[in-house]
Parts: structure tokens; sequence; C-alpha cells
């Protein structure tokens, strides 16, 4: 079924080529007025699909690397404690010593385990204030992220 559907896109195509080539070569629109027309659409199609084929890519790149940082930041898993508070800022901190702890590190797709700590914070200034998160990281953090 799967060689059915290209196969049907793959003729959808050729039909459309062949009407865009007997359009081009219509001896009756050389030398009218609709013959120039008729190639400045073509041009402004071709374009415009290459405009949205750019957007498309560079879209995708963008949220790839915006998808980098964010795990660079903040890893793919967290291990918390559980609050009811519904802050996700300042957590009840837990013991690096468990029993859990060793055996990540022995799974083959898990590169590192970090421990890290945040508080939240205000900076004042004389005019204005702003709310901060600092966030805390133990001797074992990998820096090669920031280096990018």
């Amino acid at each position: 079924m799967y060689f059915w559907i290209e196969n049907v896109a793959y003729l959808k195509l050729n039909y459309e080529l062949f009407l865009a080539k007997r359009l081009i070569a219509a001896k009756q629109h050389k030398s009218s007025i609709s013959s120039p027309i008729i190639k400045i659409a073509i041009v402004a199609i071709s374009l415009g699909i290459v405009i949205m084929m750019i957007a498309i890519a560079t879209g995708v790149g963008l949220q790839e690397k915006i998808r980098e940082k964010i795990s660079g930041f903040n890893g793919h898993v967290q291990i918390t404690n559980f609050d009811n508070n519904n802050s996700q800022i300042t957590l009840i901190p837990i013991e690096k010593e468990q029993d859990f702890y060793p055996e990540f590190k022995a799974i083959k797709d898990v590169k590192r385990v970090q421990v890290y700590a945040t508080k939240a914070g205000i900076i004042r200034t004389k005019t204005d204030f702003e709310g901060v998160i600092v966030k805390g990281v133990g001797a074992d953090y990998d820096w090669n992220f920031f280096k990018e």
C-alpha cells in the first residue's frame, strides 16, 4: 500500500509538469499579452515554494537547537522530592546518597547523573526589582555544554 501511494504522488507530479510544459510551449500564447503573465506566475509560484521550504527547514532546525538548550540546562530527567506546594522553583532537597543512585551509571543510555539545587531570589536596584532563580551545581558538573 505504501508503494501505491508513492506511485500516485509521482504520477501526479508528472501530470503537473506536463501541464506546465504545455502552457509554456503553447503557440497561441507566444505573441499574446498572457505569455509574460504566465511566466511571471510560474516564477512567483516557484519562488514561493522555495521560500516555504527554507522557512520550514530553519524552523525545524531552530526547534532542535531549542530542545538541545533546554535539555542542556535542565537535563532530560529530574529526580526531585514530591512537594504539593505547586512550586518547582525551591524544592526540599533530597540526599545524594540513595540506593538507586549508583545504578543509573550502569544504564547504557545515561551519560551522566549530576546534582543541582535551585533557590528563588529578588534582585533590587534603586528604581526596579526583578525575580531570579539561582541554580547551584555540584563539583562533578559537566561544563562542556557552556563552552559552545
